[in-house]
């Protein structure tokens, strides 16, 4: 480890790609504990980032569909949510947990026929309609 740390900056880091590339297993276990010790010993920042994370991310989902419901245009983006239209929201959660945002990304025309934006008070409408045809 000494005379790793004699190295130059540029041959330190040209080592350490030989080394990761070597025992990517080893450095996959390495960065995992340290990425855990992290979050165990700064919680709060981590709260902090994924919460900015999921802002961005639902901004970007209600930029890309357009910030109002298709129901009745209300446009209070706190009371949006992002509807599956055929109703297979299960299947999808199940599949992609928390993705649809990539899902969107890779494939714009099929995101516009499978998901819409609902406020609230249609999303529960939609609900209880389907609901009735149920039963």
């Amino acid at each position: 480890m000494q005379a790793i740390k004699q190295l130059s900056t540029t041959a330190r880091a040209v080592y350490m790609r030989a080394w990761i590339a070597a025992k990517p297993a080893e450095w996959k276990a390495i960065t995992a504990r340290a990425r855990a010790k992290y979050r165990r010993d700064h919680p709060e920042e981590c709260l902090a980032a994924r919460t900015r994370y999921h802002r961005r991310i639902r901004n970007e989902v209600l930029a890309f569909f357009g910030p109002r419901c298709v129901g009745c245009w209300f446009e209070n983006v706190l009371a949006l949510h992002v509807d599956h239209v055929n109703d297979d929201g299960f299947l999808e959660r199940n599949r992609y947990i928390g993705r649809v945002h990539k899902l969107i990304a890779a494939d714009p025309d099929a995101a516009r026929r499978k998901y819409q934006v609902l406020c609230a008070n249609c999303n529960e409408i939609k609900r209880l309609v389907r609901a009735r045809k149920e039963d």
